[in-house]
């Protein structure tokens, strides 16, 4: 695998947006370990691939379990947050939305550079 410039890219959008969702967290005192595990999951693994290493199926094992902490953690707490006086967690969704489509992405690009 080579680290091309698009790869590269994806991998700088890919941790910037997890950077800025942990900041989101802990800057609104709402830490929560399901999600900053989540986002440590696809970080580390976009490193990973920044290092030119192969990843196999990882990436998508990684997109899974990034998705599946976040299904755990709605499940527990709900797609509503009180904090914010019930409102829908907006957030939430569209900044794991992203990161689908962002770690999709990579994991697509990754496996044809």
């Amino acid at each position: 695998m080579t680290n091309s410039n698009a790869v590269m890219g994806l991998v700088a959008a890919l941790v910037a947006v997890q950077l800025f969702d942990i900041a989101i967290h802990v800057g609104t005192g709402q830490a929560e370990p399901l999600r900053l595990l989540s986002n440590g999951v696809l970080g580390i693994w976009a490193l990973w691939i920044s290092l030119g290493r192969e990843t196999g199926g990882v990436g998508l094992l990684a997109i899974a379990l990034y998705l599946a902490l976040h299904g755990i953690y709605i499940a527990l707490h709900g797609v509503t947050n009180p904090v914010q006086g019930g409102a829908l967690r907006v957030p939430l969704l569209a900044l794991v939305g992203l990161s689908t489509v962002l770690g999709l992405w990579l994991n697509a690009r990754a496996g044809r550079d």
